[in-house]
């Protein structure tokens, strides 16, 4: 056997294990990787502090949530620190898509219209918010 496999060989009988649990290690992370929301009190607050500073306090502001979902109580959460910083117009909607679109057909009919709408989370993924833009 010439020095160099034999070097080899023993890098491989040595390193061998790290190189197996290095390449375990990249395919558990990447099999756990997952889209993750902020959303918990102190994100409500932190949004919150960032719409009382970019809008006015009349602007209509819808907040959606999913029921039984944290996006449930992020949205409830955030219509509380909006509503406690003296925006009259704060709508949170906490349901199903079916109830976003009632609020958002009731806005438009009213002549409301809507300046922000808050979706975290699985709320983002409704259709009735991809199809913001060409609806409402």
């Amino acid at each position: 056997m010439s020095p160099q496999r034999n070097r080899m060989k023993f890098k491989l009988e040595n390193y061998g294990m790290l190189l197996v649990l290095l390449l375990l290690c990249a395919v558990f992370t990447i099999l756990t990787i997952k889209k993750e929301s902020a959303t918990g009190e102190g994100m409500a607050t932190t949004l919150g502090n960032l719409i009382a500073e970019k809008y006015q306090k009349n602007d209509t502001i819808v907040i959606a949530g999913e029921e039984r979902k944290d996006s449930g109580e992020f949205a409830k959460q955030l219509a509380a620190n909006l509503t406690a910083a003296d925006f009259g117009n704060v709508y949170p909607v906490v349901g199903d898509p079916r109830a976003l679109r009632d609020r958002l057909d009731q806005l438009m009919s009213d002549g409301s219209g809507l300046k922000v709408l808050v979706a975290s989370g699985d709320v983002a993924d409704w259709g009735v918010v991809a199809k913001l833009g060409t609806t409402f």
